[in-house]
């Protein structure tokens, strides 16, 4: 989207699965803030996307982040009460980081309403 979202959250990787390269979540506790804060606000999409550093092989990189981001997308949509058909999902594969030292990472943006804020 052109617009800037709403709420962005940064995930770590490591906080989220087993392994940065898993896609078995171990700590659902960011993720239900995450569902709760959707529950409670209105929004017209929310994209989640999951990144990987420039380390690792580049075409399983991309893999691994379609599937990690469809992981985390699955989850709010089966935990939590909103529409589901507004959450979308896109594995970016290698970008570099933004914070050093950063190797694997979820972004979950969430849009206001149209018209809204």
């Amino acid at each position: 989207p052109a617009a800037q979202p709403m709420r962005k959250f940064v995930l770590a990787s490591d906080d989220l699965f087993e392994k940065p390269a898993t896609v078995k979540l171990k700590d659902k506790q960011r993720l239900n803030e995450v569902g709760a804060y959707l529950e409670k606000n209105p929004f017209s999409l929310v994209l989640v996307q999951a990144f990987t550093g420039l380390v690792g092989d580049h075409d399983e990189n991309l893999v691994l982040t379609q599937a990690q981001a469809m992981v985390v997308r699955n989850y709010l949509a089966d935990k939590f009460e909103f529409d589901d058909s507004k959450l979308k999902t896109k594995g970016m594969g290698e970008v570099p980081a933004t914070t050093p030292g950063q190797t694997h990472w979820i972004e979950i943006s969430v849009y206001a309403p149209e018209g809204g804020t």
